[in-house]
């Protein structure tokens, strides 16, 4: 985590690509090596940054940084399923621009025989219902970081929780912003980490 945050902090892709590489080369599994060096990193610079012992500056950096490495790192990304899984959305809702836990959860999931569809941050509840009504994904996986507002949170994913259990599309969330949600919709699944989520991914 230490190693993570300092390369971030500094702008070195190459480095932080090299330290995800080593840990795959180690036969941890991808998403395990994601929940073990980049989601602590990354949290305890978020952490650090909402107590003003990083400047807006710096976060913006590591979280580019960060961005980077997972471009970087997505052609290495090797598929376990044989089957075509179907088509996953994967999107952040509302006021949400924090990306960079559902851009791990796209690759986490094409690894799994999924066709990710990376729709991004700052996304109407209204506009994703409307892309799940037109063309329903197999699947819809959410993230929302720890300053996600729990109301307006709420009344997002049940607008797009209706929309698709209308298409047959499954739910997953996570993120500790989902986590501040005492109950869920009946048909969205939670998932507490990346090698969590490789399991709610497979079930049928």
């Amino acid at each position: 985590q230490k190693e993570a945050r300092a390369l971030a902090l500094a702008g070195d892709v190459d480095a932080l690509v090299s330290l995800v590489a080593n840990q795959r080369l180690k036969g941890v599994p991808l998403a395990q090596a994601f929940d073990k060096v980049v989601t602590p990193a990354m949290a305890d610079i978020g952490e650090s940054w909402a107590q003003g012992r990083l400047s807006p500056a710096q976060e913006h950096v590591a979280s580019n940084t960060v961005i980077d490495m997972l471009a970087r790192v997505r052609p290495l990304v090797e598929r376990t399923a044989k089957a075509d899984r179907g088509r996953a959305l994967c999107a952040c809702l509302g006021d949400e621009h924090h990306d960079i836990g559902v851009r791990m959860v796209g690759l986490i999931l094409a690894a799994e025989g999924y066709r990710t569809a990376m729709v991004g941050a700052n996304v109407p509840a209204g506009d994703l219902a409307l892309m799940i009504a037109g063309d329903p994904p197999a699947i819809l996986a959410l993230s929302a970081s720890v300053h996600a507002n729990p109301d307006t949170l709420r009344g997002d994913l049940g607008i797009v929780a209706s929309a698709a259990s209308a298409a047959r599309t499954r739910v997953i969330v996570g993120g500790e912003g989902f986590r501040k949600l005492a109950a869920l919709p009946a048909q969205v699944k939670r998932y507490e980490s990346l090698d969590d989520l490789v399991a709610v991914a497979q079930k049928p």
